[in-house]
């Protein structure tokens, strides 16, 4: 669970960004729509790895350079 008031800015809430990675994809979200993308209980991210066979992990990344917000990171692994 994130602390209050962590996420829920009066900001535009997207995907900061997608790149490729060695083995899939690597995508940046804000906190919020986060949440959209793991679903109730992650059942969002458990149908994705079901039906793919891809591997999805993430984590929160601090703010830096080019994002002034904590955001979520995904990583997808995977074939093709």
């Amino acid at each position: 669970k994130r602390p209050d008031g962590v996420g829920t800015e009066d900001e535009g809430q997207r995907v900061l960004g997608v790149e490729a990675s060695a083995r899939g994809l690597v995508m940046r979200v804000t906190l919020l729509g986060a949440g959209f993308i793991v679903g109730p209980n992650g059942a969002s991210i458990h149908q994705i790895e079901a039906v793919t066979g891809a591997r999805v992990y993430s984590f929160n990344r601090a703010a830096d350079a080019h994002v002034a917000r904590v955001t979520r990171q995904f990583h997808i692994d995977g074939p093709p």
